[in-house]
Parts: C-alpha cells; sequence; structure tokens
C-alpha cells in the first residue's frame, strides 16, 4: 500500500480533513476541481460499512456545498471512477457555462506518465485555486 499515492498525501496538499475523508485540490484544468479522498485505503464502496459509507457520502456533500458556496458555479459533476487511481475517491468538477467543454464529460485531461491518454476534444486552460479561493473554502469547511 505504500506505492498509493493517496495513502501517503503530504499534509501540504490537504485542504480539508475530517475522521473519514481528506480533501485535495484536483488537477486545475476544471477550476475548483476537488477530490474527496477515503482515508483507509480502500478501492470500492462495497467494502466500506454503511456507517463509513454515510459518513464518506456525508463528506462528499458537505465539501459539494462549499465549492458551490465559494465558487458560484452553474452545476457540479461528481465522479467516482476506481480504476484510475486504486484508491476510493470522488471527484468534484465545477462546470461553468462559459466552459469550452460544459457540455462533455469532465474527463478530457487525464494523463499517464505526463503523455495525454487521448486528445482533449477542446482545449482547457489550467486554473487552479487562487490563493483567497483556497483560504475561503478552507474557512467555509470548517465552518
Amino acid at each position: 500500500m505504500s506505492a498509493c499515492s493517496f495513502c501517503s498525501l503530504p499534509k501540504k496538499d490537504i485542504l480539508f480533513e475530517t475522521d473519514t475523508s481528506r480533501v485535495r485540490e484536483g488537477d486545475g484544468a476544471h477550476h475548483g476541481h476537488v477530490q474527496v479522498i477515503f482515508k483507509r485505503h480502500e478501492t470500492d464502496v462495497l467494502q466500506l460499512s454503511k456507517k463509513e459509507y454515510a459518513a464518506f457520502c456525508d463528506d462528499l456533500r458537505t465539501v459539494a456545498k462549499a465549492v458551490q458556496e465559494v465558487l458560484a458555479p452553474d452545476t457540479l459533476n461528481y465522479a467516482l471512477y476506481g480504476n484510475w487511481v486504486a484508491h476510493l475517491h470522488w471527484h468534484i468538477y465545477p462546470r461553468y457555462k462559459t466552459d469550452p467543454d460544459f457540455a462533455q464529460p469532465p474527463i478530457l485531461n487525464w494523463k499517464v506518465m505526463g503523455a495525454r491518454v487521448r486528445p482533449a476534444r477542446v482545449r482547457l486552460e489550467p486554473k487552479p485555486f487562487s490563493k483567497i479561493e483556497k483560504r475561503k473554502l478552507k474557512v467555509t469547511l470548517e465552518k
């Protein structure tokens, strides 16, 4: 399990933490993308007890509400893939009508060892959280 990048996240990469989950910023290709990562190394929701699953989903909802409050996107997309990084985690993608890929799934920028998995249908300019947005998100999550 030591090879799992999500099991060994540096503290500096963690935006927020609960008893169940860690939250970190995504790749920045979709502004405001965050990942809600189950703390213990599991690979599927079926491995969780009902109580753990409820807590994990509650964390997802809490983070989604904070992202909505801080960034005010037009909608949010949620993804739970499980075959890319073998560690249970949700993606939350804030989506804006001004996005060039608004009507498309937000999976265009995946890379393996730095190489694009498939050609992007549209070009997205990376836009990570600003320091102010990151601070606001942390404050909102800690309420």
